[in-house]
Protein backbone atom coordinates (compact mmCIF):
# COMPACT_ATOMS: atom_id res chain seq x y z
CA UNK A 1 0.00 0.00 0.00
CA UNK A 2 1.21 3.49 -0.79
CA UNK A 3 1.42 6.26 1.76
CA UNK A 4 2.12 9.92 1.13
CA UNK A 5 2.74 13.24 2.76
CA UNK A 6 2.99 16.82 1.59
CA UNK A 7 5.85 19.07 2.69
CA UNK A 8 6.96 22.65 2.19
CA UNK A 9 10.63 22.91 1.23
CA UNK A 10 10.83 26.59 0.26
CA UNK A 11 8.45 29.53 0.25
CA UNK A 12 5.87 28.66 -2.37
CA UNK A 13 7.33 25.20 -3.08
CA UNK A 14 5.46 22.18 -1.83
CA UNK A 15 6.29 18.58 -2.65
CA UNK A 16 4.23 15.44 -2.31
CA UNK A 17 6.30 12.43 -1.26
CA UNK A 18 4.94 8.97 -2.02
CA UNK A 19 6.34 5.74 -0.55
CA UNK A 20 5.65 2.04 -0.66
CA UNK A 21 6.95 -0.50 1.84
CA UNK A 22 10.03 -0.84 -0.43
CA UNK A 23 11.04 2.82 -0.67
CA UNK A 24 10.29 6.23 -2.12
CA UNK A 25 8.04 5.83 -5.16
CA UNK A 26 7.58 9.45 -6.24
CA UNK A 27 8.35 13.07 -5.47
CA UNK A 28 5.71 15.19 -7.12
CA UNK A 29 6.26 18.87 -7.80
CA UNK A 30 2.86 19.59 -9.28
CA UNK A 31 -0.47 19.62 -7.51
CA UNK A 32 -2.03 16.63 -9.23
CA UNK A 33 -4.77 14.71 -7.43
CA UNK A 34 -3.67 12.74 -4.38
CA UNK A 35 -2.13 9.36 -5.20
CA UNK A 36 -3.69 6.07 -4.30
CA UNK A 37 -3.10 5.08 -0.71
CA UNK A 38 -3.47 7.22 2.35
CA UNK A 39 -1.81 10.26 3.80
CA UNK A 40 0.53 9.40 6.65
CA UNK A 41 2.60 12.30 7.95
CA UNK A 42 4.17 9.97 10.54
CA UNK A 43 5.61 7.40 8.11
CA UNK A 44 9.31 7.10 9.13
CA UNK A 45 10.54 6.81 5.53
CA UNK A 46 8.57 9.86 4.42
CA UNK A 47 9.76 11.77 7.50
CA UNK A 48 13.39 10.99 6.64
CA UNK A 49 12.84 11.89 2.99
CA UNK A 50 11.34 15.22 4.08
CA UNK A 51 14.33 15.86 6.36
CA UNK A 52 16.82 15.15 3.57
CA UNK A 53 14.94 17.24 1.02
CA UNK A 54 14.75 20.22 3.35
CA UNK A 55 18.48 19.89 4.04
CA UNK A 56 19.13 19.72 0.29
CA UNK A 57 17.11 22.86 -0.44
CA UNK A 58 18.89 24.62 2.45
CA UNK A 59 22.24 23.78 0.85
CA UNK A 60 23.32 21.43 3.65
CA UNK A 61 23.00 18.12 1.78
CA UNK A 62 24.32 17.05 -1.60
CA UNK A 63 23.64 13.30 -1.65
CA UNK A 64 20.51 11.44 -0.63
CA UNK A 65 20.45 8.12 1.13
CA UNK A 66 16.94 6.78 0.77
CA UNK A 67 15.64 3.46 -0.50
CA UNK A 68 13.83 3.85 -3.82
CA UNK A 69 10.91 1.89 -5.24
CA UNK A 70 11.54 2.57 -8.93
CA UNK A 71 8.59 1.85 -11.20
CA UNK A 72 9.07 1.67 -14.95
CA UNK A 73 9.30 -0.47 -18.02
CA UNK A 74 11.85 -3.26 -18.26
CA UNK A 75 13.94 -0.99 -20.49
CA UNK A 76 13.85 1.87 -17.98
CA UNK A 77 14.87 -0.45 -15.16
CA UNK A 78 17.83 -1.74 -17.20
CA UNK A 79 18.99 1.83 -17.85
CA UNK A 80 18.63 2.80 -14.17
CA UNK A 81 20.52 -0.33 -13.09
CA UNK A 82 23.43 0.69 -15.35
CA UNK A 83 23.52 4.29 -14.16
CA UNK A 84 25.08 4.32 -10.72
CA UNK A 85 26.04 7.73 -9.38
CA UNK A 86 29.47 8.68 -10.64
CA UNK A 87 31.48 11.86 -10.07
CA UNK A 88 30.73 12.95 -13.64
CA UNK A 89 26.98 12.48 -13.22
CA UNK A 90 27.00 14.21 -9.82
CA UNK A 91 28.83 17.22 -11.26
CA UNK A 92 26.86 17.54 -14.46
CA UNK A 93 23.51 16.27 -13.13
CA UNK A 94 22.85 15.12 -16.67
CA UNK A 95 24.39 12.60 -18.94
CA UNK A 96 23.65 12.06 -22.57
CA UNK A 97 22.17 8.64 -23.17
CA UNK A 98 24.78 7.86 -25.82
CA UNK A 99 27.61 8.45 -23.36
CA UNK A 100 25.85 6.30 -20.78
CA UNK A 101 25.50 3.40 -23.19
CA UNK A 102 29.13 3.80 -24.32
CA UNK A 103 30.34 3.50 -20.72
CA UNK A 104 28.05 0.76 -19.49
CA UNK A 105 27.19 -1.26 -22.58
CA UNK A 106 23.99 -1.45 -24.56
CA UNK A 107 20.68 -1.27 -22.75
CA UNK A 108 18.66 -3.03 -25.41
CA UNK A 109 17.99 -6.76 -24.86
Amino acid sequence: MLEWTQIKVLDGVELRLVASASGIRAIQFDQRPAPEGQRNDGNPLLTEAARQLRAYFAGALREFSLPLDLQGTDFQKRVWARWPPSPMVKRAATCRFRRLSDRRGPCAP
